[in-house]
């Protein structure tokens, strides 16, 4: 087994030391990769104290256990291991990923964000009434679904600190539990979607930072907020990028609910470029748009 393996084994499921008592030898890291030996107390299997030997030390004057506090923990040829402490035990430990996984997960997530805010816009259709809104937000509601949060490591985030790390960790597990819930082949129902919406947008408080808007971007949303979209399109999103010449160019990315067959695909495509072309110009956007049609399920099972 390997050493943050067997560091891993000295606690039970809950986060306890095993021996209830007892040292643990180990080497913290600091965000610039420095190494420092050291050592974690535990009392009645709580963590009581950190003490890192030429750096600082965690620790209350009546040794009650510790309470939000993170650690990178080295171990020579391995990943580092993040370590969060919530009320002496040891709660969370992940591996310290690349920086490629956080940059995928977040790109994932950036398409989420957007198929949440779409959805929950949905004028395009003119329909006034609140019951309409409503069935047409739970339609669109393709970001509800456990795929949108995969590959999301607390550790990728060590510049938040303790606190707002941890929230974003719950929040995160809260809505995977959410999610998992549901079938990807049916829409959720309005009290579904409302409970996840509160813990999705908590999340994306969180996270705004991480998902920046260029000002075409904003141009771009804009404008296809204004494109009337037929009832069968259950949602929407769209990427910045080029032809196959190199010219600039625009994805929209349209979203069957399944009530037409994939033979029409190209007749429909075709009739919305026209109006997505004219959105667009009416905006000052030049990329030239390209539709691409999809079910809702393939977004969510891909």
């Amino acid at each position: 087994m390997s050493d943050a393996g067997i560091f891993r084994s000295l606690f039970d499921d809950q986060g306890k030391f095993k021996k209830g008592d007892g040292e643990v030898a180990v080497t913290f890291l600091t965000a610039s990769g420095a190494q420092y030996p050291g050592k974690l107390r535990f009392k009645d299997g709580l963590v009581v104290s950190a003490t890192m030997e030429g750096g600082g030390s965690w620790g209350y004057p009546d040794e009650s256990a510790i309470h939000g506090v993170k650690f990178l923990l080295y171990f020579e040829g391995e990943k580092p291991l993040a370590v969060f402490v919530e009320h002496g035990l040891v709660a969370h430990v992940f591996d310290v990923p690349d920086q490629v996984s956080k940059e995928k997960f977040l790109a994932a997530f950036r398409v989420a964000r957007n198929l949440f805010v779409h959805s929950r816009a949905p004028s395009q259709s003119g329909v006034a009434d609140v019951n309409s809104i409503a069935d047409a937000m739970t339609r669109g509601a393709l970001w509800l679904t456990p795929k949108v949060v995969q590959g999301f490591n607390a550790a990728d985030f060590p510049e938040l600190n303790s606190a707002r790390q941890l929230e974003l960790l719950k929040t995160i597990q809260m809505f995977k539990e959410l999610s998992s819930e549901l079938s990807p082949d049916k829409a959720p129902t309005r009290e579904q979607y409302g409970n996840a919406a509160v813990v999705f947008q908590a999340i994306l408080n969180i996270l705004e930072p991480y998902l920046p808007t260029s000002e075409e971007s904003h141009k771009v949303e804009k404008a296809l907020r204004k494109v009337q979209f037929p009832p069968w399109i259950a949602n929407w999103d769209y990427e910045l990028g080029s032809s196959e010449s190199g010219e600039a160019a625009i994805w929209v990315n349209v979203f069957v609910d399944g009530s037409i067959s994939r033979a029409e695909y190209g007749r429909f495509a075709s009739q919305i470029i026209p109006m997505i072309r004219e959105a667009l110009s009416a905006e000052g956007v030049q990329r030239w748009p390209y539709v691409r049609l999809k079910t809702s399920m393939e977004y969510k099972t891909a």
